[in-house]
């Protein structure tokens, strides 16, 4: 979250019919998502950034960035 790591308070994966009705040759999407749940510290509100790295099986790393306001 804007540049530091922060540990979920929950996380879980979600299905994803969208991708599977879109690319149908994956297969199963039924756990295809992912939720995350993080606590609201002092200082959250406002505009933020989201970062989020993912470890491909080949080992190639991907990240995704998304910014949202973040409101109590």
């Amino acid at each position: 979250l804007d540049g530091d790591r922060r540990r979920g308070a929950a996380e879980r994966r979600t299905p994803r019919p969208d991708v599977a009705a879109t690319i149908p040759g994956l297969g199963d999407c039924s756990g295809a998502g992912y939720e995350f749940t993080f606590p609201f510290l002092p200082g959250d509100e406002g505009s933020r950034e989201l970062r989020i790295r993912f470890l491909a099986k080949d080992g190639n790393v991907r990240t995704l960035r998304r910014t949202f306001s973040w409101i109590p």
